[in-house]
């Protein structure tokens, strides 16, 4: 039968015990007063460059980047970085879509540790922290930075999303003053011509349109109604409207019985397709296809 552990080797895992307790409070305590540096943050490179300067103070690192992960995203660096942005990026990589702390050595500024800061539906951020070449990462220091990383990553995040909501609500007012203008644009219906009720409206098939139209009245009194849609996309195509009291003779001869009517005449004008009504807009441009 063995007998009762050695006292030594209790003192070995209670001390063991005792560093790791201490490990885990040293580090919520550090997430806990960088959630006071970080608060109040709106916009992600400030948020990254006090993130950055809280871990290098965190772990006495030399230096350091942080990058969003995309490959256009411009990096946050500290004050004497000896990295340009091409490599920055490609250290960046190495981290790829990949959740463990990484630390490596690179012979142009000494020891160099990464860490991932995912970020929902987009390629992970990443922090990077140097030291000179003999002065390795603890473990105990890279479980801090993973930690520090896992509560930016959150932070990123949110600050993503507000920006995001801040240009859609931009979108959206310049969606709305887009109509507003568009509805000012609109003529005023005329009233008074002998003979005919006008009534005018213009519905955007999405939420601001490209059709126009207006009234005038012509030399000879009558009055023109212009649109401005398949007119104005399809070259050579010309829209004309005309009051069929004023032109009975006209209306005879083509042998329209009922109004409105819509006819299509090629360039010589012989008349290709009729409908009674206003056709719909696909109807006119599929007519104007079997033309061609």
């Amino acid at each position: 039968m063995s007998g009762p552990a050695p006292v030594e080797e209790l003192e070995r895992d209670l001390n063991a015990v005792t560093a790791e307790l201490v490990d885990v409070q040293d580090q919520l305590l550090a997430v806990y007063n960088l959630a006071g540096a970080l608060r109040g943050y709106l916009e992600q490179d400030p948020l990254l460059a006090a993130l950055l300067g809280e871990a290098a103070r965190l772990v006495g690192a030399t230096g350091g980047f942080a990058s969003l992960g995309d490959p256009d995203s411009q990096p946050v660096t500290l004050p004497g970085l000896s990295l340009d942005t091409s490599e920055v990026r490609r250290l960046v990589q190495l981290c790829g879509s990949g959740t463990e702390v990484m630390v490596q050595r690179v012979p142009s500024i000494g020891r160099l540790m990464l860490v991932p800061m995912p970020v929902h539906d987009r390629p992970s951020a990443v922090l990077g922290l140097v030291r000179e070449s003999a002065a390795s990462f603890t473990a105990p220091e890279q479980k801090l930075m993973a930690a520090i990383a896992a509560y930016g990553g959150a932070q990123l995040e949110g600050v993503l999303l507000h920006q995001e909501s801040l240009l859609k609500a931009r979108v959206e007012l310049e969606f709305e003053l887009a109509r507003s203008i568009q509805s000012d644009l609109s003529p005023a219906v005329p009233s008074g011509h002998p003979g005919v009720d006008v009534y005018a409206v213009s519905r955007p098939a999405h939420d601001v349109g490209g059709d126009f139209f207006d009234f005038t009245w012509g030399d000879d009194g009558r009055l023109v109604s212009m649109l401005g849609d398949v007119a104005g996309k399809v070259p050579g195509v010309r829209h004309v409207e005309v009051d069929a009291e004023s032109h009975l003779e006209l209306v005879r001869s083509l042998g329209i019985a009922s109004t409105p009517t819509t006819l299509l005449l090629d360039r010589g004008g012989v008349v290709r397709r009729r409908a009674v009504g206003v056709p719909r807009r696909d109807q006119v441009l599929a007519a104007l296809a079997a033309l061609d």
